[in-house]
């Protein structure tokens, strides 16, 4: 329901730490499927009341940012996430953040900032949600480049469209040029590309087939388990 109400804007869903028991920790996981699978599927769960008769389905439409410490498992619920791992940043500059943090805080600049945003983004809003739908498409084609996952070139390239459309306004704003906008822009799509090669690795890392291969390696390499001859049977020497 709070993902259906929070139309348009960030919904934070803090503390993902799966504990407790493997039933706990299932549940945990299992409830993490079901909003993040519905939020990347934009479905709702379609509902019924004892009369029989099916209640409205309420669908994400808003963004979800999920933080935790762990990562919520299901090779297919993983595709449709973009998994940033705090943990590479550097040491000094969490620290750095830390100082700065509620000054920002204090000054209301983030309120500010998007404020003047949703103000400037009213009047244009027909305009800019079909230039939005160009440029994700021309971005998704950019991002598909890398092999990454099939659906990691479109949440990519939805991220760096809105970004690009916040730098406009910014530039029209008068708060940064255009040499600052496009060099901002240059360490957006940069760090996104990064973030899609981590989030790729999330991805392989729970694929079944590599995991077999995997194992069967070890097995093999343990002396755990041979190969049969042609026929099927135990060879001269399974060791080998």
């Amino acid at each position: 329901m709070l993902a259906f109400v929070a139309k348009d804007t960030l919904l934070v869903i803090d503390g993902f730490s799966p504990g407790g028991s493997r039933t706990d920790i299932q549940r945990a996981h299992q409830e993490a499927d079901r909003v993040l699978r519905a939020q990347g599927n934009r479905s709702g769960r379609g509902r019924m009341p004892p009369d029989a008769t099916l209640k409205p389905i309420k669908p994400p439409r808003g963004l979800i940012l999920s933080t935790g410490e762990d990562v919520p498992s299901g090779q297919s619920l993983r595709a449709r996430l973009l998994t940033a791992d705090g943990r590479a940043r550097p040491r000094n500059a969490r620290l750095e953040e830390t100082h700065r943090r509620p000054n920002r805080r204090r000054d209301d600049l983030y309120a500010q900032a998007m404020a003047g945003y949703l103000r400037w983004l009213a009047p244009r809003y027909t305009q800019i949600a079909a230039q939005l739908r160009c440029e994700t498409a021309r971005l998704r084609a950019a991002a598909a480049q890398s092999g990454t996952h099939r659906r990691t070139p479109g949440i990519v390239a939805e991220l760096a469209a809105a970004a690009g459309f916040f730098l406009n306004y910014a530039q029209q704003a008068g708060a940064t040029t255009q040499t600052q906008a496009d060099a901002r822009w240059e360490r957006t799509w940069r760090a996104l590309g990064q973030a899609a090669a981590a989030q790729h690795r999330h991805h392989t890392a729970t694929d079944p087939a590599r995991r077999f291969c995997e194992l069967l390696a070890v097995a093999l390499t343990a002396e755990r388990a041979h190969l049969t001859s042609p026929g099927g049977q135990q060879p001269e020497h399974p060791e080998a």
